[in-house]
């Protein structure tokens, strides 16, 4: 038997691959990546389920210019503090150029998981278009579900 499915994922893990547009990564409206909670990348589960993270890769695909202010990127669980370590404005979607990055989950202390709680991708300040602005963010978030108590 297996551990892998044919997408090369263990079992009993999930992915969200998705992308975040150019209009969004600069919208502060809820749910977006301007916004302080940020971009719903997982959302909230029943209310008996945990999402634990286990890895979150981002690619920026620069286009034209560089988005400008911004800030730290970090996952978080929604509405909660960071989960992972964090990625400068510079080294991300402030760069005029690609950029990859592989967040995982902090390991200095333990992370406390709320029930039915989602996971966002979250800058500590919103970007900004200086006009011609148009990269886009790509993501897998890979996490697993546990049955709440």
């Amino acid at each position: 038997m297996s551990l892998v499915n044919i997408f090369g994922v263990l079992k009993g893990q999930k992915q969200e691959v998705g992308v975040i547009s150019s209009a969004d990564i600069i919208s502060t409206a809820v749910g977006k990546f301007g916004h302080a909670n940020g971009f719903t990348v997982v959302a909230s589960p029943p209310a008996n389920i945990f999402l634990v993270l286990l890895d979150f890769e981002l690619v920026y695909d620069f286009s034209v210019a560089a988005y400008t202010a911004g800030g730290n990127i970090t996952v978080n669980y929604t509405g909660g503090s960071a989960i992972t370590g964090l990625i400068s404005a510079a080294n991300s979607v402030g760069a005029a150029t690609d950029k990859f990055v592989s967040l995982v989950p902090l390991a200095t202390a333990g992370i406390n998981v709320s029930l039915a709680t989602g996971i966002s991708l979250v800058s500590s300040a919103a970007f900004t278009n200086p006009g011609t602005a148009a990269g886009i963010i790509r993501y897998t978030c890979t996490y697993r579900t546990v049955l709440g108590l």
